[in-house]
């Protein structure tokens, strides 16, 4: 029984430092910057954490996108950033875009 009350409740965090993420931007021919003052405690959800530029273009992401598809789902730094990369070339993909891969559902239903 007190196994049992100990291992009901599992909790774990996911971190990642802004230096390997504006790296593996750059890496796709992105320049990026990150925007959140790194002395800030805590973080809602429309607000910009990251800035990227390509020409005229610019792109801001917001922290529920990083936080829900990049850390919580595990996905692989190169392959998020080029995702990001290829929704800059769609210019009717507005300021705060939301990545997104093709036939994601399958993988969900």
């Amino acid at each position: 029984m007190c196994a049992r009350l100990i291992t009901d409740y599992a909790m774990y965090f996911v971190t990642m430092s802004s230096e390997p993420l504006l790296a593996a931007l750059d890496d796709v021919g992105l320049t990026a910057k990150w925007v959140l003052p790194r002395d800030q405690d805590t973080i809602q959800p429309h607000e910009v954490v990251l800035r990227a530029n390509r020409g005229t273009r610019t792109m801001e992401l917001r922290w529920a996108e990083m936080q829900r598809r990049l850390l919580l789902e595990l996905a692989d730094l190169p392959m998020w950033a080029e995702g990001v990369a290829q929704l800059m070339n769609h210019h009717d993909s507005g300021r705060h875009p939301w990545q997104s891969f093709s036939d994601e559902w399958k993988a969900w239903a």
